[in-house]
């Protein structure tokens, strides 16, 4: 096939990849993007897209087979999600079973997987000049997999341990809930994580003939990024992965349609565990992939999740019937979409469905009888084409593992440029996806703790109720419905100023105003970052400071919403969080139009009206938002209260929703004219700004606060100077640990001995307590910071067994570490420091990712911004004498200066040793 994509968008400017004389395609790229593609076919049939940039600093891969849940045999579910575990652990020519992610770890680098619905996606990146072995280690996963029957069993464990640990998350209980009403012979109505019960006898057979009917190398496209030119990159993949057999498998055969027209309407109603009523409108569609360049469910969408003047949002929002509204497509497979609108509801409006159904087809009904507007289309056209133009590079990593699955929906050519591409307004398309957007065209949610069911869903025991949607219902006239008008805040001027090359510096300083300024258009965009910390005197120094300032933050968001909406829509954020300083607040984006809605926010900022019923919404809010972190997973919990512990201004959330309970609307405007007072700022402006655009917004901060001289308040951590032991109560049957083993110091020398130590041992704690003893799913060992204090964090979730075993398999991998380290060799000792240095030197890829590095930095008191250098060179110093010293004392220090915080599941045995801690306000706040 010789059809070379040269298609130009009508309405964005682009640049195309010019190919080598022997290649058909040509890869529609954006005018900043400086990467070279190439697309290929091996002699395999397999599909390759290589990617050079001489400016990255990590190289990347990424294999998709084009099989996932979707393929499993009846007799196995979750054969496809284990097989994808499997073929880490040992090829023939790499049989170690954990040479591979020691290799990539050692390097700098880092892997994953994962099994969606109808492919398969594994994915490394790692320092450039390890990557040719990292590719052979890599593609010897699809030539010659072990399938070892030594691990099968073991592996067995951690699909279940995987299984285990969500059985009470929220979101795949909705999933498997949803299984249950799809037609039968649909794939997706089957269970497909795995488990003991599922992978049963016979299971090492089935994942030799799933690999063999279902991988091969006609059904698999490989992404690859390098600083390597793509000669050097071809070269290197094609011998490689061209031994990848091709066994023809061809096509997946197409999916039937996941409901029977004669079950829809349907109504699913299932109990979830967390407190937060939902409410969910699928409308099936066809996928939208073939009409990529016409985009008909994006103009429809857009318009549905609205929530300027007028909208639906607005609507409900103003009436108290919901906290949120998000509208989107859904893609379930090659047969199987939705359009869909969902809700997060208020206790009055899940009382109030029938009502909410009736305002969503009202507004259906006025998209309906509206003219297609072609300015409306060419408006979000506009905004997908500044996307594009000004697109920033990913990571490698990121650009491997998110391109693949787009290049088997998309043309090779419009690869990058489909997610972009508007080029086509069609009027009846629209229309024709609007017409199913009916009340018989439904498969409708409603979701919520109390709900009535009257069936039980046997995999995640999920209570749930299916029956016909009752098509009777009235659709009232709502006058105050209309659709949007034009955007103001779409970008006009889009002109880059130079960049100065300095780095940030302070461009005021006064006593109630510091601002660093970066000038910054190194990635061609223009955009820019504005980070604000807007501090009260001394803090929010306890749970009823926090959380007045938290409902305060919700007030002013919200009263800016109908502002902020179509700014979002035009490539702005705005986030506006309390702290323990005070407030923080950010504004990023396109540059242009920054001010506007900066001075919008700041108008009145501590002057609000505050509504009554908009406090008890918001209270009650953020009372349930607190209160759900309880069915949180248990890992998640434990790791958590580490901080809550230790780090001033931080609380549990319970101890939080026990605070707000008890505020009123008088109490928030006593606290106001209290804290509110007088405000510092401290700032970093960063990007397509320059210093007339930093003084104005020191004018705008002056303006519209009233500002105070006083220090911005940074919080302390408390010292873990004896065992302490913290357990939590949590409705799960896994048991969970998060031990912390805190750094002597916050000096940047302890920093790198203890990240040099993590990254020698963090990959042995995961084959240790994982592959080998299988002692749960999460398992991992981190160099965890809280605020400026690091330390070696041990997390473990299992299934099988108590914490007190976690606990002594921790010591004793620890121990036997010692021994380990000292026999390792100098040539792996320094592979391991150049990996660590490559990752901390890592080059920023993007605005977004610089501005946080420096407003990290900025946080913790680090005004020259090179905390992760100044750690580097510390870390080039070190010997491996010094990091064992620093390893043995961690291992001492296991017993006598550590936090473990642990739930106990379905075990009675406990952890030994340490101060029980029993009352954590007075931990945080100890006599005198």
């Amino acid at each position: 096939m010789f059809l070379a994509l040269m298609v130009a968008m009508a309405s964005c400017s682009t640049q195309e990849v010019t190919p080598p004389a022997d290649s058909p395609i040509t890869v529609l790229k954006s005018p900043n993007d400086a990467r070279e593609y190439r697309y290929l076919e091996l002699p395999n049939r397999l599909r390759v897209l290589l990617a050079s940039d001489p400016s990255v600093d990590k190289a990347a891969a990424s294999l998709v087979a084009l099989r996932g849940q979707n393929h499993d045999p009846e007799e196995f579910g979750g054969l496809a999600h284990f097989l994808e575990h499997m073929l880490f652990i040992g090829t023939e020519k790499y049989p170690e079973v954990d040479a591979y992610q020691q290799f990539i770890a050692a390097n700098g680098g880092s892997s994953n997987a994962y099994t969606a619905a109808d492919h398969t996606n594994y994915f490394f990146d790692i320092h450039p000049d390890y990557f040719p072995e990292a590719l052979d280690r890599f593609a010897h996963f699809f030539i010659n997999p072990l399938l070892d029957e030594a691990y099968v069993d073991r592996e067995k464990n951690a699909v279940h341990s995987e299984y285990q640990m969500q059985i009470k998350d929220d979101g795949w209980r909705g999933y498997s809930a949803m299984k249950a009403v799809m037609r039968s012979e649909h794939p997706g109505s089957r269970f497909h994580i795995g488990s003991l019960d599922t992978l049963g006898d016979g299971v090492q057979e089935a994942l030799h003939e799933f690999l063999e009917t279902h991988y091969s190398a006609d059904q698999m496209i490989l992404v690859a990024i390098s600083n390597a030119d793509l000669d050097t990159l071809e070269a290197w993949v094609t011998p490689i992965f061209s031994a990848i057999q091709d066994r023809d498998i061809g096509a997946a055969k197409p999916m039937p349609t996941a409901f029977r027209e004669e079950s829809l309407p349907l109504v699913l109603t299932y109990q979830s565990l967390k407190d937060t009523p939902v409410v969910v409108y699928n409308f099936p569609v066809p996928p939208t992939e073939p009409h990529y360049l016409e985009k008909p469910g994006i103009y429809i969408t857009n318009l549905l999740g609205h929530e300027g003047e007028g909208s639906l949002h607005q609507h409900l929002k103003s009436a108290g019937l919901i906290e949120s509204l998000g509208a989107g497509e859904n893609r379930l497979d090659d047969r199987n979409a939705f359009i869909y609108v969902e809700m997060v509801l208020t206790e009055a409006g899940a009382a109030a469905i029938e009502k909410i159904t009736g305002a969503l087809f009202a507004y259906i009904n006025l998209l309906r009888n509206s003219p297609i507007d072609e300015w409306r289309y060419q408006e979000q056209a506009r905004m997908a084409e500044l996307g594009f133009r000004f697109q920033e590079p990913s990571t490698p990593s990121g650009f491997a593992y998110r391109v693949g699955p787009l290049l088997a929906h998309y043309p090779p050519g419009h690869v990058l440029a489909a997610p972009f591409l508007m080029e086509r307004f069609d009027p009846d398309l629209i229309r024709s996806y609007l017409a199913r957007l009916t009340p018989t065209n439904l498969f409708m949610e409603v979701v919520g703790p109390n709900v009535e069911t009257d069936q039980l869903e046997p995999w995640f025991l999920v209570p749930y109720r299916s029956n016909a949607f009752d098509t009777s219902f009235a659709t009232p006239e709502i006058p105050e419905l209309s659709l949007p008008a034009p955007n103001t805040f779409v970008p006009q001027s889009l002109d880059l100023l130079a960049t100065d090359d300095q780095g940030p510096a302070k461009v005021v300083d006064s006593p109630t105003i510091s601002l660093w300024l970066d000038q910054d258009t190194q990635f061609g965009a223009p955009r820019a970052n504005l980070y604000l910390t807007l501090g009260v005197e001394g803090g929010l120094s306890d749970p009823d400071d926090y959380v007045m300032a938290q409902i305060y933050q919700r007030l002013v968001s919200d009263a800016r919403n109908e502002l902020i909406y179509p700014a979002y829509l035009a490539g702005l954020s705005f986030r506006l969080n309390a702290s323990s300083r005070g407030f923080e607040l950010h504004v990023g984006g396109y540059d242009d139009k920054q001010p506007a809605l900066l001075a919008d926010v700041l108008n009145g900022f501590t002057s609000l009206a505050l509504d009554p019923a908009k406090f008890a919404l918001y209270r009650s809010e953020l009372i349930r938002e607190w209160g759900n972190f309880s069915r949180e997973r248990p890992y998640t919990q434990t790791l958590s209260s580490v901080g809550h512990l230790l780090v001033e201004g931080r609380w549990p959330p319970q101890r939080l929703a026990d605070a707000l309970r008890e505020k009123t609307l008088d109490d928030l405007e006593r606290w106001r004219d209290e804290r509110l007072t007088a405000l510092t700022a401290r700032g970093l402006l960063h990007g397509n700004a320059g210093a007339p655009d930093a003084q104005a917004i020191a004018e705008l901060l002056t303006e519209n606060l009233a500002l105070g001289a006083f220090p911005l308040h940074q919080p302390s951590v408390t010292n873990v100077s004896e065992p302490l032991t913290l357990e939590l109560d949590i409705d799960h049957a896994d048991a969970s640990i998060a031990l912390l083993v805190q750094d002597p110091d916050s000096s940047f020398a302890t920093r790198a001995r203890s990240a040099l130590a993590v990254q020698l041992l963090r990959q042995a704690y995961f084959t240790s307590l994982r592959t080998e003893q299988q002692l749960g799913y999460v398992v991992a060992l981190s160099n965890r910071s809280l605020q400026h204090r690091a330390g070696l964090t041990f997390i473990v979730q299992s299934p099988a067994v108590s914490t007190a075993v976690l606990q002594q398999a921790t010591e004793a991998f620890m121990k036997a570490q010692i021994q380990t380290v000292q026999a390792m060799s100098e040539e792996a000792f320094e592979q391991n420091k150049a990996g660590l240095i490559a990752r901390l030197t890592e080059r920023d890829k993007n605005l977004n990712q610089r501005s946080a590095r420096y407003w990290s930095d900025l946080h913790l008191g680090v005004e020259s911004f090179d905390s992760a250098q100044q750690i580097a060179q510390h870390v080039s110093k070190l010997d491996k004498d010094t990091v064992l010293k620093f390893i043995r004392d961690a291992e001492r220090r296991l017993k006598t200066e550590r936090l473990l915080v642990f739930n106990r599941g379905r075990f009675e045995e406990a952890p030994s040793g340490g101060r029980t801690i029993s009352d954590i306000d007075a931990f945080k706040s100890p006599p005198g």
